[in-house]
């Protein structure tokens, strides 16, 4: 099943970039019932009531090994307090054709021993009935908020040409733009200034793992972002390619050439 995720998209460079508030979000888009189900279900497996855990999993799931899975999740989860919960993902998915709602939460939440671990819910409702479609936990070495914390200390340089770039693309494009602005006399300067703002292809690193991907439908103003879909997400930096500052650069040049011809004339 495909799973939307709740997060927002910033769509210009800033130094840095707010990330919603995932508790209000979830106060707003998702039932208590449905939140307190989660919680339940992460007790129910941390006191070791695995019967009852596998009873509301989705049937299609239920294999061989589910017994020994849900074990394994039930003994990290005792080793936490669960009334430290710490929601730190939300992903919702309506499907108007089946009538199915599924909501997947992911939390943070600290150890006994000091650690933390990281566990999430997906639960599903089809016509009222509702089962679990998605479990996990697995420890981290440190809150999440740390381990993908942005910061330019011991970076790749791949990291750094990253950063590089999406410092430039702005000024390329905000500079473009400027000298549009100013061209007195050009037709339709305020709307090929915007155009120079427009960026495409989009460049996305994840800072946390370093991961690159291209996304050639993405258009990005001022040329780059830097964005994550939540406080305990891994911040991307992105730069994007300014087309729309070097189209706009060559209408530029062709006017003034044209008025500099109709001069010498």
């Amino acid at each position: 099943m495909r799973i939307t995720s709740a997060a927002l998209v910033c769509l210009c460079f800033l130094p840095s970039c707010s990330a919603p508030d995932l508790d209000t979000f979830a106060r707003n888009h998702t039932r208590p019932e449905e939140r307190a189900f989660a919680q339940q279900y992460l007790q129910l497996l941390a006191s070791g009531q695995i019967d009852s855990a596998a009873s509301m999993i989705a049937p299609s799931l239920r294999t061989d090994t589910l017994t020994r899975t849900l074990q394994r999740i039930g003994t990290l989860l005792h080793e936490v307090h669960l009334d430290s919960l710490q929601l730190i993902g939300v992903n919702i998915n309506d499907d108007r054709g089946s009538g199915s709602h599924a909501l997947n939460l992911t939390y943070e939440v600290p150890t006994t021993n000091g650690g933390w671990l990281t566990t999430n819910v997906a639960t599903q409702v089809v016509q009222g009935h509702r089962s679990i479609i998605g479990l996990s936990a697995n420890r981290v070495p440190a809150r999440l908020e740390e381990i993908n914390a942005f910061t330019l200390m011991h970076q790749s340089a791949r990291h750094y040409l990253w950063f590089a770039f999406a410092l430039l693309m702005p000024l390329i494009t905000l500079t473009v733009a400027v000298r549009l602005i100013t061209a007195k006399g050009m037709p339709r300067r305020w709307l090929w200034a915007f155009a120079a703002l427009i960026a495409s292809p989009a460049f996305v690193l994840n800072w946390t793992s370093g991961q690159v991907a291209v996304q050639n439908s993405l258009f990005i103003l001022f040329g780059a972002a830097f964005t994550r879909p939540g406080a305990a997400a891994p911040w991307s930096l992105t730069f994007a390619m300014p087309v729309g500052a070097v189209v706009a650069y060559l209408r530029y040049r062709a006017w003034r050439n044209a008025r500099a011809t109709q001069a010498v004339a």
